[in-house]
Order: C-alpha cells, then structure tokens, then sequence
C-alpha cells in the first residue's frame, strides 16, 4: 500500500514545492475579480454542456435511438453553438470595453450572425452614442442571450 509506506526524501521535496505552488496560485486567484471568475467559469461550463450534449446525440445514433437525419441536425446546432460561445470568448474580454470598442467587436462578428442576432440596429445606436458628449463609453455593457 503506497499511503502506508515513509515518505521518500525526494516526495517530500516534491510534495514541499506542489505546496508552494498551490500557494503562489492562491494568491493570484485571490487577485482576480470575481465576477470575471464566474465569466469563465460560465463560459467553460456552456463548452462542456455543448460538447457533452454533442456526444448524447452521437450516442444515441450509434444506439439507433434517433435518426441520422435528426441527429445530423442537432449535431450540426450543437457546433454552431459551440462555435459561437469560443467566438465570444475570443472576440470580447479584456474588462469593460468601451462603446465605440464593444461596436467595432460587433461589427467583425460574421455577417450572418450579426443578421440572425438583428444587432445592426444595436450597432449603429453604439456608434451615434458613443460620439455624442457627456455620455460615458464605457458604463454600458452589452448582453446578448443565446437561447438554446
């Protein structure tokens, strides 16, 4: 049994700098904003969701319990989501960006996207507001829910 044997001078070292190190990660983490840390963690949960949710339907093909068809198509908005959540993070981080920033991101969202999503509209009142005086460019967010 490994837990009943001594500690070997060398695990120890081992076991002493792991120790270290999770500390030294403990500190940073305690620097981060929380709210970013629920952002990623969201983030990393709705990729999971996505993929586990993929290999079911790929699963229950194999089975025969649903049709190639049928699991064709959900397969495909399964990527399509999947494809999107990795473009949001890739596209918009880094703090709160201001409005001419958050419309310019939009603006390089693929054109269909943009379309199915009617952000054309949104777009445009970001650029005429953000070059207006006295409104600030950076205390509006934008949220947009997927729906699943």
């Amino acid at each position: 049994n490994f837990a009943a044997t001594p500690v070997t001078k060398e695990q120890q070292r081992i076991l002493n700098e792991s120790a270290i190190q999770i500390i030294a990660v403990e500190r940073e983490l305690n620097q981060v904003d929380r709210g970013d840390v629920e952002r990623i963690k969201s983030h990393f949960f709705c990729q999971i969701l996505l993929r586990e949710s993929k290999q079911y339907v790929m699963t229950l093909h194999g089975q025969g319990l649903i049709p190639e068809k049928d699991a064709n198509g959900m397969v495909q908005d399964l990527d399509d989501h999947l494809e999107e959540v990795v473009m949001w993070h890739r596209m918009a981080y880094v703090g709160h960006l201001g409005l001419d920033e958050q419309a310019e991101r939009l603006r390089n969202l693929p054109q269909n996207l943009i379309e199915e999503l009617n952000l054309e509209e949104a777009i445009e009142d970001m650029t005429n507001v953000g070059g207006q005086s006295g409104i600030p460019r950076t205390s509006t967010m934008i949220h947009i829910d997927n729906e699943f």
